[in-house]
């Protein structure tokens, strides 16, 4: 107590450098950690540039005494001395945490400054996928579909190995923006068929796809993909509309017989379907007229 009131008498760099002998007496021989708290703020209010100080406070606020308010105080103020990237980096990402975390974000704070840390994460590190995964889920949810697209994007480009499963998620995720919200085909045709290069026909893939090439009219493509799917089994229920793209398809490139027997094995599941019967009876008309 003699110390602490003497301290107060000193010109600032003395009183600080005694504040600091104060505060390793009480953690270390005291072991008073609130004390040796209470000292380590008065220096940070006098020397706001040591940055060391506000760590020791980071330290003790998050391992010792769980004073989440506190802790975010210190790191907001180490954030402003510009520290090196790394810590930077791991401030940050443990202050998105606790600013998410609905039981223990301080009042005050919202996630609104989560997603402001995981901006800059993922400028320091655009291969952090917890930062990319966060914002794009927000972006989305905020029908801030360009910003999803931009955060996919990134983390597609710096995946280490672009054939895993992650990597074909992201391509479908980006794809399906690409094609609906932003109705960007010319985008989203190259990343859904890289993806069915790689995993083929799927329930996830091969829908979006099979519309994608509708709605360019690439008929070749759509007939091609049809085919596949058919190929690949499945109830009747399920492959109708296969059959009957495939009938469309090869319809629309005057492939005929194979467009015949795509409309055929459609009507055995639609009997009354009479689109698929006015496309048959077209079919019929034409090869009447081809034949000699």
């Amino acid at each position: 107590d003699r110390l602490i009131e003497r301290a107060a008498s000193f010109p600032e760099d003395e009183e600080a450098a005694l504040r600091e002998q104060i505060a390793t007496i009480c953690r270390d021989r005291l072991h008073d950690t609130p004390a040796c708290a209470e000292q380590l703020e008065r220096i940070a209010e006098l020397k706001s540039d040591r940055v060391h100080v506000w760590q020791q406070l980071a330290d003790i606020y998050a391992n010792e005494l769980d004073r989440p308010a506190d802790w975010l105080r210190v790191v907001e103020a180490e954030l402003d001395s510009e520290p090196d990237a790394e810590r930077e980096f791991n401030l940050r990402v443990n202050a998105a945490r606790l600013c998410l975390d609905d039981a223990r974000c301080p009042d005050g704070h919202d996630a609104s400054e989560a997603y402001a840390h995981y901006e800059r994460v993922l400028s320091l590190d655009p291969t952090h996928a917890e930062a990319a995964e966060v914002l794009a889920m927000h972006f989305a949810s905020a029908g801030r579909s360009q910003d999803t697209a931009r955060i996919l994007s990134a983390r597609l480009e710096h995946l280490e190995d672009d054939t895993t499963a992650d990597a074909n998620d992201l391509r479908i995720r980006l794809a399906t923006i690409y094609a609906d919200a932003l109705e960007d085909d010319e985008r989203a045709r190259p990343l859904f068929e890289e993806a069915y290069a790689q995993l083929g026909v799927s329930d996830r893939l091969s829908t979006p796809l099979a519309e994608l090439y509708e709605r360019v009219e690439d008929h070749a493509a759509l007939a091609s993909l049809s085919c596949a799917v058919r190929n690949a089994g499945g109830n009747d229920e399920a492959l109708l509309v296969w059959r009957v793209r495939l009938g469309k398809s090869e319809h629309a490139l005057d492939h005929l017989e194979e467009a015949a027997v795509a409309y055929r094995a459609a009507l055995v599941q639609a009997h009354d379907d009479r689109e698929i019967e006015d496309a048959l009876i077209d079919i019929y008309q034409r090869v009447d007229e081809t034949e000699p």
